[in-house]
């Protein structure tokens, strides 16, 4: 799913030094960190499923999703419930610093060297000397759809 041509909103999550980012019409809701339940034979970056306003939902600790060196939780650390389409996941991240308009221009197309798994990186925005790592959430779920299905 490519970047759109017109300016869109991004949620900024922290992952130790990096920062990576979601269109924010993805994000539900943004809350603490929850209990969780831990599934048997779970794969590594899937941390359980935690209820959450009646719903049970899949936990996915973004870190070890990207391949992000792990860390303890804090109290800045967030879940992030992302909706997309029939799919709703709770992201397990460091913290969420800010919600930032960014035009097309700020923002380089994938390489060769930021593309991972396919098209899971939409973009690189460069903004205020920053670099922000534009996920596609479809994506970052997609490849986990059946084992998310699996601990629903």
């Amino acid at each position: 799913m490519p970047l759109s041509d017109s300016t869109i909103q991004v949620v900024v999550l922290e992952l130790g030094d990096e920062a990576y980012g979601i269109e924010i019409s993805h994000i539900q809701e943004i809350v603490r960190l929850q209990p969780t339940r831990s599934v048997p034979d779970a794969p590594a970056d899937i941390d359980g499923i935690t209820c959450l306003r009646g719903a049970t939902l899949p936990v996915v600790d973004l870190r070890r999703r990207l391949g992000v060196r792990t860390a303890a939780a804090s109290p800045h650390s967030r879940l992030v419930v992302t909706d997309v389409g029939i799919e709703t996941v709770a992201l397990v991240v460091d913290g969420v610093s800010e919600i930032l308009s960014i035009s097309p221009d700020q923002v380089d197309a994938p390489d060769a060297l930021t593309a991972r798994e396919g098209e899971l990186i939409l973009g690189v925005a460069k903004v205020n000397g920053r670099m922000i790592v534009i996920i596609d959430p479809y994506m970052l779920l997609e490849q986990r759809r059946p084992l998310l299905e699996a601990v629903r």
